[in-house]
């Protein structure tokens, strides 16, 4: 403490029984101690005594998600919610509002958003930390489909389109509607079924923030 200068780093392990691993050959004399997240957090004053085990319980904040609309951060993210799973751990899912301000424990961290499509995100989430995802503001699509044709949606990945299959869908099969993101889409259906090995039908067209975009099968 009297030079706040480094004199031991160490990372710290546990073993299989979840107690952890001593550290020795440290000097007696009071300590600050800085756990290196991503902001790094601090305990002053820690007193290391001679000939003896120390041993020192520490209380570190857990980590913040929150979800925002990168280019209106004052809209709430009130339409969608969010999966959240620590990397590489089964049956550990938490559904989150992406209103809410849920705490996690540190880790990387599989977030599923229910957007149309489906928004993957990867996070790291150290103690102490907020990390806000950006979701892109959602356009709206409206179907008329006064025949029936059966339809297929499909979106830009990559350098490829890739089907998907819209949730939270309103209306009925002549009248459709849902929230899509913002992006490049292609829409196929069947124009005539009873034609043998029909041919499908296809339109292509762009969903931008806050508009609706109107689409007949004919």
């Amino acid at each position: 403490m009297k030079t706040n200068e480094p004199v031991y780093k160490f990372y710290r392990e546990v073993d299989v029984y979840g107690n952890p691993r001593p550290q020795k050959e440290i000097k007696p004399g009071a300590y600050n101690i800085t756990f290196t997240g991503k902001d790094g957090f601090v305990v002053s004053n820690v007193e290391v005594f001679p000939n003896q085990k120390n041993k020192i319980r520490i209380t570190v904040p857990m980590g913040s998600l929150t979800f925002t609309y990168g280019t209106n951060p004052s809209r709430p993210v009130t339409e969608f919610n969010a999966r959240v799973s620590l990397a590489l751990v089964r049956n550990k899912v938490t559904v989150q509002k992406c209103t809410d301000l849920i705490p996690y424990e540190t880790g990387n961290y599989h977030v599923v958003i229910n957007t149309n499509p489906v928004s993957h995100r990867n996070v790291d989430l150290d103690f102490g930390l907020t990390v806000s995802l950006d979701v892109a503001e959602p356009g709206q699509i409206k179907v008329y489909n006064p025949n029936g044709f059966k339809s297929e949606f499909h979106y830009v990945h990559g350098d490829r389109y890739e089907r998907f299959q819209p949730m939270d869908v309103k209306g009925n099969t002549s009248e459709f509607e849902f929230l899509i993101q913002p992006g490049r889409y292609k829409i196929f259906y069947i124009a005539d079924p009873l034609v043998p090995n029909p041919q499908p039908k296809m339109k292509e067209f762009v969903i931008k923030s806050n508009i609706i975009t109107e689409l007949t099968l004919d």
